[in-house]
């Protein structure tokens, strides 16, 4: 379990690293017949943010349900994202925002930050919102290791 002095990224995945309305390519490209393959442009924001902030991933994404940790870790490895999620909120009737406070609460989370293509204001200054049409561009990275205190 994490501990207090960790950087958090609550991270999604559908229109964070696969923009909404992506072509998902051939299926020789997905790493089973359900996990089509993340966005490339978004993967190597993604990785330039971790690698500036040695953040760690819990997942907030719908994934969490289909896959357990360990597969979804090598879904990870497999679109080559260099930090693999660590953990994954628990489910509490599709709130992410409670999700989230609940993890927060639980595991005495100071510093992080939540990337989300959906409305979770409700969060406060810890969240951003991805647009979902373009993903995790450059544009974020600043807005992200604010909140990190990077």
């Amino acid at each position: 379990m994490p501990s207090l002095n960790l950087k958090i990224i609550f991270l999604d995945i559908d229109g964070v690293l696969v923009p909404l309305g992506s072509s998902h390519n051939s299926l020789d490209q997905w790493y089973d017949d359900s996990a089509y393959p993340f966005n490339v442009d978004c993967v190597i924001v993604l990785n330039e943010i971790l690698e500036k902030t040695r953040a760690e991933i819990v997942l907030i994404s719908t994934w969490q349900f289909m896959y357990d940790l360990e597969t979804l870790q090598d879904i990870f490895k497999f679109n080559r994202v260099e930090s693999l999620p660590i953990d994954s909120t628990k489910d509490y009737g599709n709130d992410k925002i409670e999700e989230v406070l609940n993890y927060i609460r639980d595991n005495d989370i100071e510093n992080y930050v939540v990337l989300d293509d959906k409305d979770l204001s409700k969060l406060g200054t810890h969240f951003i919102q991805i647009d979902g049409t373009t993903g995790l561009t450059e544009d974020y990275i600043d807005a992200i290791l604010n909140i990190l205190k990077i």
